[in-house]
């Protein structure tokens, strides 16, 4: 059996949404469908402590990025600092957190995974940005696993055609 259940949005999210289901070529009821199946998975498997659920200011984000939670604070603090510190060495065309901190599942020993797009890279400048990306994670904490790209190699690699770039592209979260 199915019910029919009249649910009112504020105008610029109901916008966001009607955006990410035609995107996902999707309804809008199958997206908010799928929001609420995540939310109850994990709220039964008491992966949620009553400080973390989602708040109204919180939920279009989350919804876009494919997740209920969607990042945390905290890993978006950290994804903005590790960004802040790359950007002081390098030009960076690109910086996303994606993984299982992105779709809300991570554990609390979960690593945070970035995908890094640059324009060049030498093996020296690739050390660079795992030092940074330890040093930042080590004061806040946290494992940082990087996925480090050029252009060419997105554009003309086959890193293009690749699942890991697809689920990037999907639930991959600047911060």
């Amino acid at each position: 059996m199915t019910s029919k259940v009249m649910v009112s949005f504020p105008d610029e999210f109901l916008v966001e949404i009607d955006r990410i289901a035609s995107e996902e070529h999707r309804s809008r009821s199958e997206l908010l469908r799928e929001a609420m199946r995540l939310y109850m998975e994990k709220r039964q498997a008491g992966r949620y402590a009553d400080h973390e659920l989602p708040s109204s200011e919180r939920l279009p984000r989350a919804i876009e990025h494919s997740g209920w939670l969607g990042l945390s604070q905290e890993d978006q603090q950290i994804g903005r600092e590790l960004q802040r510190r790359l950007a002081t060495v390098l030009p960076l065309l690109d910086l996303r957190v994606f993984g299982s901190r992105a779709r809300g599942y991570a554990s609390p020993d979960s690593d945070l995974d970035v995908f890094i797009q640059v324009e060049s890279i030498t093996p020296e400048l690739r050390q660079l940005i795992t030092d940074i990306a330890w040093e930042v994670g080590y004061a806040r904490d946290r494992v940082i696993s990087t996925v480090v790209i050029t252009r060419d190699q997105l554009e003309n690699g086959p890193f293009a055609a690749s699942p890991l770039l697809a689920n990037i592209e999907r639930e991959g979260i600047r911060p």
